[in-house]
């Protein structure tokens, strides 16, 4: 599932530059109970139902697909780089009508 996630992300275009992100209060918050970048933080919120654990250097969402899984399926490696920015994938929207 994690190599065909990351193909229908980038085919539908579901990465996001780090850089662009801006985290609010509740993400700063866990940032500072976790040490997990502020900006991945905002991305899980925002990808998430609920934080079910959490502990530095660790949180553990459940996704808005149903999901619970470390990161909430965000990931960085292979996504390259834009203009030298980070940039990670997120997982599709709605792995049922992109399988179709």
């Amino acid at each position: 599932m994690v190599i065909a996630s990351k193909v229908v992300s980038r085919a539908e275009e579901r990465s996001v530059k780090l850089h662009e992100v801006k985290p609010s209060p509740k993400a700063q918050d866990l940032t500072d109970k976790t040490r997990v970048s502020s900006e991945t933080v905002q991305l899980l919120l925002g990808e998430s139902s609920a934080i079910i654990r959490s502990r530095p250097g660790l949180i553990i969402p459940r996704h808005s697909l149903g999901f619970v899984l470390c990161q909430s399926g965000i990931d960085p490696s292979n996504s390259g780089r834009s203009d030298g920015k980070a940039q990670v994938s997120l997982l599709p929207l709605d792995r049922e009508v992109s399988a179709c």
